[in-house]
């Protein structure tokens, strides 16, 4: 996921201030629309449409309120915490 951020970032600002600096600003909405409708048509055409499932999946109640016991103290922890002592303003 972040190499495709880094991609996009080195391909695409070079690219937008090529297209700026050779046509006017305004281009870049409408190119930027029409890449995304082309984008959407390929996905609809390509990609195929996910089916109902048809065995019974279940839940894992246990597994979601443990998460959700560690998890809670453990971020209050580190959101809320006290600083410690190389924080603190020292002479």
């Amino acid at each position: 996921m972040s190499a495709t951020l880094g991609v996009g970032g080195a391909i695409g600002l070079p690219l937008s201030a090529a297209i700026t600096q050779f046509s006017f600003w305004r281009v870049l909405p409408y190119l930027c629309a029409a890449i995304t409708l082309i984008v959407a048509l390929l996905i609809f055409k390509f990609v195929p449409v996910a089916g109902a499932t048809t065995t019974k999946s279940n839940f894992d109640w246990a597994g979601a309120i443990g998460l959700g016991v560690g998890l809670i103290p453990l971020m209050l922890g580190i959101s809320k915490g006290s600083p410690g002592p190389r924080d603190q303003n020292s002479p």
